[in-house]
């Protein structure tokens, strides 16, 4: 069994390592973002090619690559996030307003930064961003709300 102060160590840990992974996500994103539009078109062609040969396919294009990055990025930090904010404060009110609102800034800010840049912003990519967002915020809200309904506890307090 673990004391008091074993519990408290690592619930601080945790929370410390996700802090590192959520700076670390924004700096991804961010620095995507500021990639010279020639350079983000080339990696989303590289990263196009490896899924189709990986898939045996020819579906991928620079559209699709890029959108489906958008989702993905955001979905890997609404989970990061979600994790983040459960652990540091779950019980007040304004908790999953403020998960909301930050995923909506992040996105709001990464197509800003494109604007100082030569690719430019898009509503539909804050959008797109968002939705990700969105989608894993939910995933872990299920997922913790599953594991509360197994493990017996109130899932309302």
């Amino acid at each position: 069994m673990f004391t008091v102060c074993e519990k408290v160590e690592c619930r601080m840990w945790k929370r410390n390592l996700l802090i590192v992974f959520l700076v670390l996500m924004l700096i991804f994103i961010w620095g995507n973002s500021m990639l010279p539009k020639s350079l983000s078109s080339h990696l989303s062609e590289w990263f196009g090619g490896v899924v189709d040969s990986t898939t045996n396919s020819d579906i991928s294009d620079t559209v699709n690559i890029r959108k489906l990055a958008h989702f993905f990025e955001f979905f890997a930090l609404a989970t990061v996030s979600s994790l983040l904010f459960q652990y540091v404060n779950n019980k007040k009110p304004y908790y999953f307003v403020f998960l909301i609102c930050f995923g909506l800034s992040v996105a709001s800010v990464d197509e800003t930064i494109q604007l100082f840049n030569d690719r430019g912003a898009s509503v539909t990519d804050v959008l797109l961003d968002f939705c990700g967002y969105i989608c894993g915020v939910l995933l872990i809200f299920l997922i913790l709300f599953l594991i509360k309904k197994k493990s017996g506890q109130k899932t309302c307090k």
